[in-house]
């Protein structure tokens, strides 16, 4: 399986689906998750059609700015879980797998006043269910001052926000192939570079995919490179005929009065 997460900065022009298209072409994904869309409500299924995919999920824009876009091949079962600005939370199973597991397409809050907020909803994420989680995409924050290279120096506090709720979440970055850093300022002639985009997983997604491998791809004429997560089925799980895929809600966690408050915020 194939997961790719990419900021696009905007897929309201000829070129920016070009080169969506380019990214989808050359690496197959499964799931693509796409931050800062701009896209307003009810463009999920003219995107699906121009890059190939059978279902999706958007949310849209806020202003001009923003926006989320989960689009899934016929082969991926999700179980829709919650949404905000920030975050698509789901269950995923592909169809040659016995149990679904956690994901989360995850796009930092680029507000630091405001950034506190999500590592709040990263938190809040950790407890929607037990068992493998994968988190991945635009954090907008570094874990260390090694992650940034020119410009001044990053505020330590910034950095311990992170930090801590990466630890409360008790998940760890994925070893990586490709460049270290996967944005790069284009108002800085390229001077100032970031790691700002994770793929951050449990040990129990570890120990049910050790088949893993993430690789930082190009920017694709965004500021930020695109992720790729490939993996295998590592579990001795009993494998299911494939089905269809199929989009279920649960309510099981947006209902709770203190979730809905965290993502109000947002």
């Amino acid at each position: 399986m194939a997961i790719i997460t990419w900021n696009a900065r905007g897929l309201n022009g000829e070129e920016a689906i070009r080169q969506a298209k380019l990214l989808v072409k050359y690496h197959k994904p499964n799931l693509l998750f796409l931050m800062e869309t701009k896209l307003a409500d009810g463009k999920v299924n003219i995107i699906c059609n121009k890059l190939g995919f059978e279902h999706g999920f958007e949310v849209p824009r806020t202003g001009f700015g923003g926006g989320l876009m989960v689009l899934w091949k016929d082969n991926v079962e999700v179980t829709y879980l919650s949404s905000s600005p920030n975050h698509f939370s789901c269950f995923l199973r592909l169809d040659n797998q016995a149990r679904a597991w956690h994901f989360c397409g995850f796009y930092g809050e680029p507000k630091v006043a405001n950034r506190h907020y999500t590592w709040n909803l990263l938190q809040k994420l950790r407890y929607t269910t037990t068992g493998p989680w994968l988190v991945m995409g635009d954090f907008n924050e570094i874990l260390s001052q090694d992650d940034k290279d020119g410009g001044g120096v990053k505020s330590e506090a910034q950095i311990k926000a992170f930090q801590l709720s990466r630890e409360a979440c008790d998940i760890q970055p994925l070893d990586y192939k490709g460049d270290h850093y996967t944005w790069v300022s284009k108002t800085d002639d390229g001077s100032l570079k970031e790691r700002l985009d994770w793929a951050m997983v449990n040990k129990e997604w570890v120990e049910w995919f050790p088949d893993n491998h993430l690789v930082h791809l190009d920017f694709f004429q965004s500021d930020h490179r695109a992720l790729y997560v490939g993996f295998q089925d590592g579990s001795n799980l009993s494998k299911l005929s494939r089905r269809r895929a199929r989009f279920r809600f649960e309510n099981m966690w947006i209902s709770e009065p203190d979730c809905q408050e965290i993502i109000k915020s947002n």
